[in-house]
């Protein structure tokens, strides 16, 4: 504890090598902990720390903590009550005197102030809780003070982006605490540009408090966030479309939504056509439910996306047809019915799952010759 031989040293703890070994067997390395220790000690013990001019506690804390004030109160104590109170009364008194020397006695000084406070506390060897409680009885919020621990803990400072991060999911708990620190530091009064300055300050790299101010570190139904996201990092951070998208496919954000929105087809003034061909295109989306999730998210209207999806069924079954029996979309031609069953034999599972579909939804039970050719064998394609 020697290097630091202030009047306030004493408000930390002693090496591991200088703690107090009381006669019970306790270890004790604070005076804020021995004052704890003296209430719960049986009279015994403390007595046996007693001598005739001088007493155990006395020498520790003149010898630990260079407190020569403090350890001349208790050399003449033998109240182990009384001991306790002188301690924790002085510990107090110069506690609101270092909060006032660091100018964080009122919970209007700015993050980095208390930064600095915390970290005066920590190399001390103070506990994250007892600085917490110092702070909170300065009206000061446990969860800005937490935000600054977070700030000082940050496991991803060698990080400039999330590509090389392993562990995402531990990645995305932590940003997802850091969101509420910073929710609570704002309407405690503190600034959005405070707060990043802060982080930036602390080690974390710009990307990734983007990641959190603009809620986009996990994916959510509100793509409206996504959006302001992607435009801030194109047009204000210069970021290019692949490193954007890279990052936030890493997040777990589907790549169709993210393409959506840097190809300007996310908003119900598109042609609907054109934004199911833009979702197969850059998504490669399959799945109709999904499709169709994605779209009334986007706020188009259910009925035209049922419509929409329907005439991409019917296309979708038009076009295997016309590949299969090699003939230009939407003519009417004679075929032999066998020609025409074996054809249909031949259209993949997915195609004649979709065919079955579609001529149920039209309202045929299932595949037959009629379903495809009028009373004079011409096939027709929808």
């Amino acid at each position: 504890m020697g290097e630091d031989a202030s009047e306030f040293a004493v408000l930390g703890k002693a090496d591991l090598t200088e703690l107090f070994y009381v006669d019970n067997g306790m270890a004790v390395d604070s005076v804020r902990q021995l004052a704890v220790e003296l209430e719960k000690m049986s009279v015994e013990s403390f007595k046996h720390h007693l001598h005739d001019e001088d007493n155990d506690f006395s020498k520790w804390i003149r010898n630990v903590f260079d407190d020569d004030i403090l350890a001349e109160k208790v050399r003449g104590c033998n109240d182990k009550d009384e001991m306790a109170h002188i301690i924790e009364k002085h510990t107090v008194t110069l506690e609101d005197e270092e909060l006032e020397r660091f100018g964080v006695h009122l919970p209007t000084a700015d993050l980095e102030t208390l930064e600095r406070y915390i970290e005066k506390q920590l190399t001390k060897g103070r506990d994250e809780e007892s600085i917490k409680e110092s702070l909170v009885k300065k009206q000061w919020s446990k969860k800005i003070v937490s935000l600054v621990l977070i700030g000082k803990n940050n496991p991803y400072k060698e990080y400039e982006s999330i590509t090389g991060i392993m562990d995402i999911d531990a990645f995305g708990e932590k940003l997802k605490s850091l969101k509420y620190h910073i929710i609570e530091a704002i309407m405690q009064g503190k600034s959005g540009n405070e707060i990043k300055t802060f982080l930036k300050h602390s080690g974390w790299h710009e990307e990734i408090i983007d990641f959190v101010f603009y809620d986009v570190f996990k994916p959510h139904p509100n793509i409206k966030k996504l959006d302001k996201f992607i435009k801030n990092q194109i047009k204000e951070k210069n970021k290019t479309v692949d490193e954007v998208k890279e990052s936030l496919v890493r997040l777990g954000w589907k790549e169709y939504i993210i393409d959506s929105i840097i190809y300007g087809i996310n908003n119900p003034t598109n042609s609907l056509k054109k934004v199911l061909s833009h979702l197969q295109e850059f998504g490669g989306v399959e799945d109709e439910e999904q499709v169709k999730a994605f779209l009334l998210q986007m706020g188009w209207k259910e009925s035209d996306v049922n419509e929409a999806l329907r005439k991409e069924r019917i296309e979708k079954v038009k076009n295997e047809l016309v590949s299969t029996f090699n003939i230009d979309d939407g003519a009417a031609i004679k075929l032999d019915s066998k020609v025409i069953n074996d054809s249909i034999v031949s259209l993949s599972k997915d195609a004649k799952d979709d065919f079955k579909k579609l001529l149920h939804d039209e309202g045929y039970d299932k595949i037959s010759r009629s379903s495809l050719i009028n009373s004079e064998g011409e096939l027709h394609l929808r």
